[in-house]
């Protein structure tokens, strides 16, 4: 059903936008790639060498060593803090960067796949009629499918980098940054902070991760993070 929505568009002839949000996709599955087995190992080594037990569900699941960190949930308040600790320490040894001190380098590369793939839908959305939503109620599998099909279609377009910066939202973005107005929501109040009900003062960098944010902020954002992070990152994996 999904391919057949997708093939119907044999002479379909992509926007620059629509093109510049698939090399955002790809750009931040290649960084995912990259830190993804790096955090895996130091997070591995660090709860073998611990041997902690399971400290939660423990009736259901028994008294069981946690190995994986994908399971790290799994550990009691105050395993999970030293857990914790040691993960950070490892992150900054290995010089991996993130944009909190508190982040996880492989959820902040997983977080900025998810808002690529949510930036691209919408850039989809007035040629497929299918938005973020739709594909969520459908199930994960659907929404991968749909990611998977329309990068396909988008794959020949999309050069190995980003789009150069002569592009308007990203002029647009550096000349707000410069002016000390980045532009954020309609909810704006002053220099680069947000005044959303719940959100008074959140700083640019969130703000414009949420829906209300302009298209060209979304772009921008991504465009600005998926740089920093993949030139600093990838320099750390060499």
């Amino acid at each position: 059903m999904m391919k057949e929505k997708l093939d119907r568009t044999k002479q379909f002839q992509p926007s620059p936008t629509q093109i510049a949000a698939a090399q955002l996709v790809f750009m931040a599955m290649a960084l995912l790639q990259t830190i993804e087995p790096i955090v895996a190992a130091y997070k591995n080594a660090i709860l073998a060498e611990g041997q902690w037990r399971i400290g939660r569900h423990q009736d259901r699941l028994g008294d069981e060593v946690v190995t994986d960190h994908k399971q790290a949930y799994l550990l009691n308040d105050e395993d999970f803090a030293t857990y914790d600790a040691l993960c950070k320490l490892a992150r900054d040894r290995l010089g991996l960067v993130v944009e909190d001190p508190e982040q996880c380098p492989l959820l902040v590369a997983q977080d900025v796949l998810v808002q690529t793939q949510m930036l691209l839908v919408s850039e989809m959305e007035p040629v497929k009629n299918i938005t973020w939503d739709m594909l969520l109620n459908r199930g994960l599998a659907t929404l991968h499918e749909y990611i998977e099909l329309t990068l396909k279609l988008l794959a020949p377009y999309c050069k190995s980098t980003l789009a150069p910066p002569q592009h308007h939202w990203l002029l647009a973005w550096r000349d707000h940054v410069r002016a000390g107005r980045a532009k954020t929501c309609g909810h704006e109040t002053g220099v680069n902070t947000c005044s959303r009900p719940g959100q008074s003062g959140m700083t640019v960098m969130d703000c414009v991760r949420c829906k209300s944010g302009t298209q060209q902020n979304r772009f921008a954002w991504l465009s600005h993070r998926l740089t920093v992070l993949t030139r600093a990152n990838a320099k750390e994996a060499a």
